[in-house]
Protein backbone atom coordinates (compact mmCIF):
# COMPACT_ATOMS: atom_id res chain seq x y z
CA UNK A 1 0.00 0.00 0.00
CA UNK A 2 1.61 3.29 -0.94
CA UNK A 3 -0.21 6.57 0.50
CA UNK A 4 0.44 10.11 1.06
CA UNK A 5 1.74 10.90 4.71
CA UNK A 6 -1.55 12.40 6.01
CA UNK A 7 -3.94 11.11 8.47
CA UNK A 8 -6.83 11.79 5.69
CA UNK A 9 -4.92 9.76 3.27
CA UNK A 10 -3.59 7.17 5.43
CA UNK A 11 -6.64 6.31 7.58
CA UNK A 12 -8.73 4.93 5.54
CA UNK A 13 -6.39 1.86 4.59
CA UNK A 14 -5.79 0.76 8.23
CA UNK A 15 -9.24 -1.10 8.13
CA UNK A 16 -8.34 -3.04 4.62
CA UNK A 17 -4.65 -3.60 5.73
CA UNK A 18 -5.90 -5.07 9.08
CA UNK A 19 -8.10 -7.61 7.39
CA UNK A 20 -6.00 -8.54 5.28
CA UNK A 21 -3.25 -9.42 7.77
CA UNK A 22 -5.45 -10.92 9.50
CA UNK A 23 -6.50 -13.55 6.42
CA UNK A 24 -2.99 -14.43 6.38
CA UNK A 25 -1.27 -12.03 4.16
CA UNK A 26 1.87 -9.62 4.55
CA UNK A 27 0.91 -6.07 3.91
CA UNK A 28 3.57 -3.51 3.72
CA UNK A 29 2.76 0.68 3.56
CA UNK A 30 5.09 2.60 1.84
CA UNK A 31 5.23 6.20 3.06
CA UNK A 32 7.54 8.91 3.87
CA UNK A 33 10.12 8.68 6.86
CA UNK A 34 8.75 11.13 8.93
CA UNK A 35 4.90 9.79 8.90
CA UNK A 36 6.18 6.24 9.45
CA UNK A 37 5.65 6.28 12.86
CA UNK A 38 2.05 6.91 12.63
CA UNK A 39 1.68 3.89 10.72
CA UNK A 40 3.58 1.54 13.31
CA UNK A 41 1.38 3.05 15.75
CA UNK A 42 -1.68 1.80 13.76
CA UNK A 43 0.43 -1.82 14.16
CA UNK A 44 1.36 -1.69 10.23
CA UNK A 45 4.54 -2.70 8.88
CA UNK A 46 6.12 0.18 7.40
CA UNK A 47 8.35 1.07 4.04
CA UNK A 48 10.10 4.15 3.87
CA UNK A 49 10.09 5.24 0.74
CA UNK A 50 9.90 8.98 -1.55
CA UNK A 51 10.10 12.51 -0.09
CA UNK A 52 10.43 12.76 3.85
CA UNK A 53 7.43 15.19 3.77
CA UNK A 54 3.82 15.42 5.73
CA UNK A 55 0.99 16.78 4.20
CA UNK A 56 0.29 18.86 6.95
CA UNK A 57 3.44 20.78 6.44
CA UNK A 58 4.08 21.63 2.96
CA UNK A 59 5.91 23.99 3.29
CA UNK A 60 8.84 21.75 3.97
CA UNK A 61 8.99 20.85 0.77
CA UNK A 62 8.56 24.49 -0.91
CA UNK A 63 10.08 26.71 1.04
CA UNK A 64 9.59 29.62 -0.61
CA UNK A 65 5.78 29.50 -1.69
CA UNK A 66 3.35 31.25 -0.38
CA UNK A 67 0.98 29.52 1.11
CA UNK A 68 -0.90 32.21 3.42
CA UNK A 69 -4.15 30.97 2.46
CA UNK A 70 -5.93 27.35 2.13
CA UNK A 71 -6.55 27.54 -1.40
CA UNK A 72 -2.27 28.63 -2.03
CA UNK A 73 -1.55 25.84 0.56
CA UNK A 74 -3.99 23.68 -1.48
CA UNK A 75 -2.97 24.87 -4.96
CA UNK A 76 0.83 23.78 -4.09
CA UNK A 77 -0.52 20.35 -2.67
CA UNK A 78 -1.56 19.39 -5.72
CA UNK A 79 1.61 20.27 -7.03
CA UNK A 80 3.38 18.20 -4.90
CA UNK A 81 1.03 15.34 -5.38
CA UNK A 82 0.62 15.37 -9.16
CA UNK A 83 4.51 16.58 -9.63
CA UNK A 84 6.62 15.74 -7.25
CA UNK A 85 5.65 13.28 -4.73
CA UNK A 86 6.12 10.86 -7.71
CA UNK A 87 9.09 11.95 -9.01
CA UNK A 88 10.98 10.85 -5.49
CA UNK A 89 8.62 7.64 -4.86
CA UNK A 90 8.65 5.85 -8.11
CA UNK A 91 12.62 5.01 -7.68
CA UNK A 92 11.87 3.89 -3.96
CA UNK A 93 8.64 1.91 -5.23
CA UNK A 94 10.57 0.32 -8.15
CA UNK A 95 13.64 -0.75 -5.75
CA UNK A 96 11.22 -2.64 -3.05
CA UNK A 97 9.01 -3.93 -5.86
CA UNK A 98 12.32 -5.66 -6.85
CA UNK A 99 13.08 -6.84 -3.85
CA UNK A 100 10.08 -7.93 -2.33
CA UNK A 101 7.76 -9.16 -5.45
CA UNK A 102 4.21 -8.26 -4.43
CA UNK A 103 1.37 -9.98 -5.63
CA UNK A 104 -0.49 -6.33 -5.38
CA UNK A 105 0.06 -2.51 -5.60
CA UNK A 106 -3.13 -0.66 -3.08
CA UNK A 107 -2.64 3.56 -3.46
CA UNK A 108 -5.42 6.30 -2.64
CA UNK A 109 -5.91 8.58 -5.66
CA UNK A 110 -3.24 10.99 -4.62
CA UNK A 111 -0.55 8.83 -4.57
CA UNK A 112 0.09 8.72 -8.05
CA UNK A 113 3.63 6.98 -7.58
CA UNK A 114 2.40 3.70 -7.13
CA UNK A 115 0.40 3.51 -10.06
CA UNK A 116 3.12 4.48 -12.03
CA UNK A 117 5.62 2.09 -9.93
CA UNK A 118 2.75 -0.65 -10.44
CA UNK A 119 2.62 0.46 -14.29
CA UNK A 120 6.03 0.26 -15.03
CA UNK A 121 6.36 -3.51 -13.50
CA UNK A 122 3.32 -4.94 -14.10
CA UNK A 123 2.02 -5.00 -10.87
CA UNK A 124 -2.06 -5.49 -10.50
CA UNK A 125 -2.60 -2.29 -8.89
CA UNK A 126 -6.18 -1.40 -6.12
CA UNK A 127 -6.89 2.35 -6.50
CA UNK A 128 -8.87 3.10 -2.73
CA UNK A 129 -11.43 5.77 -3.72
CA UNK A 130 -11.89 8.18 -0.71
CA UNK A 131 -13.06 10.69 -2.64
CA UNK A 132 -16.42 11.86 -4.50
CA UNK A 133 -15.82 11.70 -7.99
CA UNK A 134 -17.12 14.04 -10.67
CA UNK A 135 -16.42 14.35 -14.42
CA UNK A 136 -12.55 12.80 -15.54
CA UNK A 137 -10.86 15.67 -16.77
CA UNK A 138 -12.84 18.20 -14.29
CA UNK A 139 -12.64 18.06 -10.22
CA UNK A 140 -12.31 14.50 -10.29
CA UNK A 141 -8.73 14.57 -12.46
CA UNK A 142 -5.51 15.07 -10.04
CA UNK A 143 -5.45 18.70 -10.73
CA UNK A 144 -9.17 18.87 -9.70
CA UNK A 145 -11.31 21.28 -11.79
CA UNK A 146 -11.92 22.99 -15.29
CA UNK A 147 -12.48 21.29 -18.46
CA UNK A 148 -9.14 21.58 -20.54
CA UNK A 149 -5.75 19.69 -19.43
CA UNK A 150 -4.36 21.31 -16.13
CA UNK A 151 -0.83 21.85 -15.58
CA UNK A 152 -0.95 19.19 -13.42
CA UNK A 153 -2.07 16.44 -15.72
CA UNK A 154 0.73 17.98 -18.29
CA UNK A 155 3.26 17.87 -15.91
CA UNK A 156 1.91 13.69 -14.71
CA UNK A 157 2.13 12.87 -18.19
CA UNK A 158 5.27 14.68 -19.25
CA UNK A 159 6.68 12.33 -16.29
CA UNK A 160 4.61 9.05 -17.51
CA UNK A 161 6.41 9.95 -21.03
CA UNK A 162 10.17 9.64 -19.18
CA UNK A 163 9.03 6.67 -17.63
CA UNK A 164 7.98 5.16 -21.26
CA UNK A 165 4.63 5.18 -20.10
CA UNK A 166 1.31 5.92 -22.37
CA UNK A 167 0.58 9.47 -21.59
CA UNK A 168 -3.34 9.85 -20.76
CA UNK A 169 -6.24 12.89 -21.69
CA UNK A 170 -8.52 12.79 -18.56
CA UNK A 171 -11.06 14.41 -21.41
CA UNK A 172 -11.79 11.57 -23.22
CA UNK A 173 -10.61 8.85 -21.44
CA UNK A 174 -11.39 6.73 -17.83
CA UNK A 175 -8.56 7.07 -15.19
CA UNK A 176 -5.80 4.54 -15.62
CA UNK A 177 -5.90 3.82 -11.93
CA UNK A 178 -9.93 2.27 -12.32
CA UNK A 179 -8.16 -0.35 -15.03
CA UNK A 180 -7.50 -3.66 -12.70
CA UNK A 181 -10.10 -2.74 -8.99
CA UNK A 182 -11.68 0.01 -7.94
CA UNK A 183 -12.59 0.03 -3.92
CA UNK A 184 -14.99 3.07 -3.99
CA UNK A 185 -15.77 4.18 -0.22
CA UNK A 186 -18.18 6.90 -0.89
CA UNK A 187 -22.01 5.73 -0.31
CA UNK A 188 -24.18 5.90 -2.89
CA UNK A 189 -26.27 8.61 -1.98
CA UNK A 190 -23.20 10.48 -1.85
CA UNK A 191 -21.97 10.24 -5.79
CA UNK A 192 -22.41 12.90 -7.87
CA UNK A 193 -23.03 11.65 -11.52
CA UNK A 194 -24.33 8.34 -13.33
CA UNK A 195 -21.87 6.52 -15.09
CA UNK A 196 -19.01 6.62 -12.94
CA UNK A 197 -17.79 3.12 -13.58
CA UNK A 198 -16.40 3.76 -17.46
CA UNK A 199 -14.24 0.21 -16.94
CA UNK A 200 -16.42 -1.78 -14.55
CA UNK A 201 -14.11 -2.44 -12.00
CA UNK A 202 -15.72 -0.14 -9.25
CA UNK A 203 -16.71 -2.24 -6.27
CA UNK A 204 -18.01 -0.41 -3.08
CA UNK A 205 -16.34 -1.00 -0.03
CA UNK A 206 -17.31 0.63 3.18
CA UNK A 207 -15.57 3.39 4.84
CA UNK A 208 -14.61 1.99 8.44
CA UNK A 209 -13.57 4.80 10.77
CA UNK A 210 -10.14 4.56 12.33
CA UNK A 211 -8.24 6.81 14.70
CA UNK A 212 -4.77 6.62 15.03
CA UNK A 213 -3.57 6.43 18.78
CA UNK A 214 -2.48 9.94 19.98
CA UNK A 215 1.58 10.92 19.29
CA UNK A 216 3.57 9.50 22.72
CA UNK A 217 0.69 7.31 23.55
CA UNK A 218 -1.81 10.39 25.13
CA UNK A 219 -5.54 9.30 26.31
CA UNK A 220 -8.60 11.30 25.87
CA UNK A 221 -10.96 12.59 28.55
CA UNK A 222 -14.09 14.15 27.99
CA UNK A 223 -14.15 16.18 31.18
CA UNK A 224 -15.39 19.36 30.70
CA UNK A 225 -17.28 18.18 27.51
CA UNK A 226 -19.86 15.71 28.62
CA UNK A 227 -23.09 17.16 30.22
CA UNK A 228 -26.64 18.47 29.53
CA UNK A 229 -27.71 20.36 26.63
CA UNK A 230 -26.17 19.97 23.47
CA UNK A 231 -23.02 18.97 22.64
CA UNK A 232 -20.89 20.20 19.36
CA UNK A 233 -17.76 18.72 18.20
CA UNK A 234 -15.25 21.36 16.21
CA UNK A 235 -12.59 19.78 14.04
CA UNK A 236 -10.82 21.78 10.91
CA UNK A 237 -8.59 18.11 10.45
CA UNK A 238 -5.31 17.84 10.34
CA UNK A 239 -4.32 20.21 7.23
CA UNK A 240 -5.98 23.27 7.71
CA UNK A 241 -6.61 23.65 11.49
CA UNK A 242 -4.65 26.60 12.11
CA UNK A 243 -7.07 29.00 10.80
CA UNK A 244 -7.38 30.99 13.60
CA UNK A 245 -9.77 33.66 12.11
CA UNK A 246 -12.22 30.25 11.43
CA UNK A 247 -11.65 28.84 14.70
CA UNK A 248 -12.49 32.29 16.28
CA UNK A 249 -16.00 32.95 14.36
CA UNK A 250 -16.75 29.65 15.46
CA UNK A 251 -15.53 30.07 18.94
CA UNK A 252 -18.04 33.75 19.44
CA UNK A 253 -20.57 31.77 17.32
CA UNK A 254 -21.29 29.15 19.99
CA UNK A 255 -20.53 30.34 22.92
CA UNK A 256 -23.60 29.95 25.03
CA UNK A 257 -24.78 27.44 22.49
CA UNK A 258 -24.35 23.90 24.02
CA UNK A 259 -21.10 22.59 25.39
CA UNK A 260 -18.57 22.36 22.44
CA UNK A 261 -15.26 20.66 22.18
CA UNK A 262 -12.94 22.37 19.63
CA UNK A 263 -10.22 19.38 18.39
CA UNK A 264 -6.98 19.98 15.87
CA UNK A 265 -5.67 23.43 16.69
CA UNK A 266 -2.87 23.36 14.41
CA UNK A 267 -0.40 21.42 16.65
CA UNK A 268 -2.09 22.93 19.69
CA UNK A 269 -2.04 26.67 18.97
CA UNK A 270 -4.13 29.33 18.45
CA UNK A 271 -3.39 32.48 18.23
CA UNK A 272 -5.11 34.79 20.41
CA UNK A 273 -8.28 32.41 20.21
CA UNK A 274 -9.14 31.42 23.39
CA UNK A 275 -12.65 29.35 24.96
CA UNK A 276 -15.31 30.55 26.32
CA UNK A 277 -16.96 28.87 29.38
CA UNK A 278 -18.74 26.46 27.74
CA UNK A 279 -15.86 25.32 25.66
CA UNK A 280 -12.83 23.12 25.37
CA UNK A 281 -9.42 23.04 23.39
CA UNK A 282 -8.13 19.95 22.65
CA UNK A 283 -4.98 18.85 20.55
CA UNK A 284 -6.76 15.33 19.72
CA UNK A 285 -9.43 13.13 20.07
CA UNK A 286 -10.93 10.03 18.66
CA UNK A 287 -14.11 10.91 16.62
CA UNK A 288 -15.46 6.88 17.40
CA UNK A 289 -15.49 7.66 21.13
CA UNK A 290 -16.71 11.63 21.00
CA UNK A 291 -19.02 11.90 17.70
CA UNK A 292 -21.76 8.73 19.65
CA UNK A 293 -22.78 11.54 22.04
CA UNK A 294 -22.67 14.97 19.86
CA UNK A 295 -25.50 16.66 17.94
CA UNK A 296 -24.03 18.51 15.75
CA UNK A 297 -20.19 18.44 13.99
CA UNK A 298 -18.32 21.61 12.87
CA UNK A 299 -16.28 20.55 10.39
CA UNK A 300 -13.82 21.92 7.08
CA UNK A 301 -15.68 18.90 5.07
CA UNK A 302 -12.77 16.65 4.49
CA UNK A 303 -13.15 13.02 3.68
CA UNK A 304 -12.29 11.39 7.29
CA UNK A 305 -14.23 14.17 9.61
CA UNK A 306 -17.29 13.57 6.80
CA UNK A 307 -17.68 10.20 6.88
CA UNK A 308 -16.96 9.66 10.61
CA UNK A 309 -20.13 12.17 10.98
CA UNK A 310 -22.03 9.90 8.88
CA UNK A 311 -21.11 6.44 10.39
CA UNK A 312 -22.18 7.69 13.80
CA UNK A 313 -25.16 9.76 12.39
CA UNK A 314 -24.42 13.27 13.41
CA UNK A 315 -25.53 16.41 11.31
CA UNK A 316 -23.10 18.78 9.81
CA UNK A 317 -22.12 21.98 10.01
CA UNK A 318 -19.08 22.54 7.41
CA UNK A 319 -17.48 25.49 6.98
CA UNK A 320 -14.53 24.31 3.48
CA UNK A 321 -11.60 25.66 3.56
CA UNK A 322 -10.10 24.06 0.35
CA UNK A 323 -9.60 21.13 -1.93
CA UNK A 324 -12.37 18.58 -2.04
CA UNK A 325 -14.36 20.16 0.65
CA UNK A 326 -16.10 22.29 -1.43
CA UNK A 327 -17.46 19.24 -3.16
CA UNK A 328 -18.18 17.44 -0.31
CA UNK A 329 -19.93 20.47 1.80
CA UNK A 330 -22.39 20.60 -1.37
CA UNK A 331 -23.06 16.94 -0.71
CA UNK A 332 -23.67 17.29 2.39
CA UNK A 333 -26.14 19.91 1.92
CA UNK A 334 -27.64 18.08 -1.12
CA UNK A 335 -28.78 14.93 1.08
CA UNK A 336 -30.09 16.97 3.43
CA UNK A 337 -27.51 15.98 6.19
CA UNK A 338 -26.25 19.39 7.21
CA UNK A 339 -25.57 23.33 5.85
CA UNK A 340 -22.15 24.91 5.09
CA UNK A 341 -21.05 28.25 4.90
CA UNK A 342 -18.46 29.23 2.03
CA UNK A 343 -15.63 31.17 3.79
CA UNK A 344 -16.72 34.92 2.92
CA UNK A 345 -20.00 33.81 5.01
CA UNK A 346 -17.89 32.56 8.10
CA UNK A 347 -19.02 34.89 10.93
CA UNK A 348 -20.07 34.34 14.36
CA UNK A 349 -23.17 35.59 14.12
CA UNK A 350 -23.49 33.01 10.86
CA UNK A 351 -22.26 30.30 12.88
CA UNK A 352 -24.30 30.63 15.58
CA UNK A 353 -27.42 30.93 13.33
CA UNK A 354 -26.70 27.69 11.84
CA UNK A 355 -25.91 25.56 14.52
CA UNK A 356 -29.08 26.56 16.05
CA UNK A 357 -31.15 25.57 13.11
CA UNK A 358 -29.31 21.97 12.65
CA UNK A 359 -30.29 21.82 16.28
CA UNK A 360 -33.65 22.70 16.36
CA UNK A 361 -34.73 20.91 13.13
CA UNK A 362 -34.06 17.75 13.22
CA UNK A 363 -34.99 16.66 9.37
CA UNK A 364 -31.13 17.07 9.28
CA UNK A 365 -30.32 14.01 11.95
CA UNK A 366 -32.69 12.08 10.65
CA UNK A 367 -30.81 12.53 7.06
CA UNK A 368 -27.67 11.70 8.66
CA UNK A 369 -29.05 8.67 10.42
CA UNK A 370 -30.38 7.52 6.61
CA UNK A 371 -26.91 7.56 5.64
CA UNK A 372 -25.60 5.94 8.61
CA UNK A 373 -27.83 3.00 7.57
CA UNK A 374 -26.65 2.99 4.15
CA UNK A 375 -23.20 3.00 4.93
CA UNK A 376 -23.65 -0.11 7.47
CA UNK A 377 -25.39 -1.75 4.42
CA UNK A 378 -21.91 -1.41 2.47
CA UNK A 379 -19.52 -4.26 2.21
CA UNK A 380 -17.03 -4.19 4.77
CA UNK A 381 -13.43 -5.00 4.54
CA UNK A 382 -13.73 -8.82 4.51
CA UNK A 383 -15.54 -8.78 1.02
CA UNK A 384 -12.90 -6.70 0.36
CA UNK A 385 -9.90 -9.08 0.77
CA UNK A 386 -11.90 -11.91 -1.43
CA UNK A 387 -11.91 -9.09 -4.39
CA UNK A 388 -8.11 -8.72 -3.53
CA UNK A 389 -7.13 -12.37 -3.33
CA UNK A 390 -9.18 -12.62 -6.61
CA UNK A 391 -6.93 -10.19 -8.55
CA UNK A 392 -3.96 -11.57 -7.17
CA UNK A 393 -4.87 -14.80 -8.64
CA UNK A 394 -6.32 -14.23 -11.78
CA UNK A 395 -4.02 -11.04 -12.61
CA UNK A 396 -7.17 -9.57 -14.80
CA UNK A 397 -9.67 -6.74 -14.11
CA UNK A 398 -12.02 -7.38 -11.37
CA UNK A 399 -15.27 -6.05 -13.33
CA UNK A 400 -18.80 -5.34 -11.46
CA UNK A 401 -22.29 -4.51 -11.96
CA UNK A 402 -21.74 -1.47 -9.90
CA UNK A 403 -23.76 1.70 -10.83
CA UNK A 404 -24.36 5.06 -9.12
CA UNK A 405 -27.40 6.69 -8.97
CA UNK A 406 -28.14 10.18 -11.04
CA UNK A 407 -29.24 13.18 -8.70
Amino acid sequence: MTVIPGHGHFHPVVPLARALGQSGHEVRVATSASFAPTVERAGLSVERAGLDWVESRPELVSPGVDMGSPRARAAELMRIFNEVAPRAMVPDLLTLIESWRPDLLLFTLFELGGLLAAEMTDTPYVLLRNFIPAALGRSHAPGGGGSTEKPEWSALNTFRSELGLRTFDPRGEAFPALRYLDLDLVPPSLHLLAAQNPLGTAHPLRPVHFSVPALGGGSFSEDGFAGPGPRLLVSLGTVFNDATDVISAIVDGLSGVGRSLVVGLGNGTTGDVAPSADMRFAPWAPFDVVLPGCDVLVTHGGWGSMMAALSHGVPMLVLPQAADNFVNALRVRSIGAGRFLAPPQVTASAVREEAAILLSDPVYRLNALRLKDEIEAMPGPDAAVGLLERLARERAPVTSTMSFPRF
